[in-house]
């Protein structure tokens, strides 16, 4: 949960309170999405699954220029353009101990 700490903290510095509130939202559309994902693995997502499915990633969908780790910068550069990147990493980095930099 740090990382996503890291992650509102960031938003709210660099966009101000309503980016870091979207990237709340997003985590809470992420979560929601991979506990649905889940269930349906299991065979126990119910019939309405493809539907809420969809209404999830739509509301991600959304929330994406935001709540991306190379979202656009004040100046309109992307993350990564010649400027040093965010010192927070994705969970795929996490996960094999790689850093970006």
């Amino acid at each position: 949960m740090r990382a996503r700490k890291t992650a509102r903290a960031f938003a709210a510095r660099t966009y101000g309170a309503p980016a870091a509130r979207a990237v709340g939202e997003y985590e809470s559309f992420a979560t929601t999405l991979a506990f649905l994902r889940d269930r349906a693995r299991r065979g126990a997502a119910g019939p309405d699954f493809p539907a809420r499915e969809q209404e999830l990633l739509h509301h991600l969908w959304q929330r994406r220029e935001v709540a991306s780790p190379r979202s656009r910068t004040r100046r309109g550069r992307r993350a990564g353009s010649g400027r040093r990147r965010s010192t927070w990493t994705t969970t795929a980095t996490t996960r094999t101990g790689a850093s970006r930099g």
